[in-house]
């Protein structure tokens, strides 16, 4: 017998010793994979590899209920590797969204800086009063929210962050265009008008 026949009959020999008994361990780890893809945020991050898993691994279960250990290992393995995918997934959604959220803060924090520079003009002081208190106010409005939103980040909480800054940097950008349009000379409001 060659070296290769041996080698054949010794993993068929392994195999069909290995689907003798429910493979417990790898239904185990499947499980636990799955639980630990739902603790990273699978649910909502990955949820068509989360559910690729689960559905792999009550196949298995179904597969050991039928007594066909050899497909029962077979999906419980591929139950296992869809729950590591979920949690790959999770993983580069979550660093996409982080990076999303920072360039944000980044966009927010130059609108900040370019509003307190501006409050700084004296071209400012031409506007009236009440509309000069209404940008700073959004201005100082806006550092709040943005050192809200990073605390949000830091927590995890995306969407949080993402609302808090949006709605800073419309309120800066809609007092800053009405402030534009009082500065406005009065040939130029005039032409506009028509």
């Amino acid at each position: 017998m060659s070296r290769w026949a041996r080698a054949l009959a010794v993993g068929f020999a392994i195999v069909c010793v290995a689907c003798a008994e429910p493979p417990s361990r790898e239904i185990q780890q499947a499980h636990d994979a799955i639980a630990e893809a739902r603790a990273a945020g699978a649910e909502q991050h990955a949820a068509s590899e989360l559910n690729a898993a689960v559905e792999s691994l009550n196949r298995a279960d179904k597969a050991v209920a039928d007594g066909d250990y050899r497909l029962a290992l077979v999906q419980a393995v591929d139950s296992r590797d869809r729950a590591q995918q979920a949690i790959t997934a999770t993983s580069d959604a979550r660093a996409r969204l982080r990076a999303n959220v920072e360039r944000k803060l980044g966009n927010l924090a130059s609108l900040i800086a370019a509003g307190r520079k501006r409050l700084a003009e004296p071209a400012t002081t031409r506007a009236q009063k009440r509309t000069v208190e209404k940008f700073r106010a959004a201005i100082d409005d806006g550092d709040k929210s943005m050192q809200e939103a990073r605390t949000a980040l830091a927590t995890g909480d995306y969407a949080g962050s993402t609302r808090l800054i949006d709605e800073a940097i419309k309120r800066i950008q809609a007092e800053s265009t009405s402030l534009d349009e009082e500065l406005q000379p009065p040939a130029s409001k005039r032409r506009r008008e028509r």
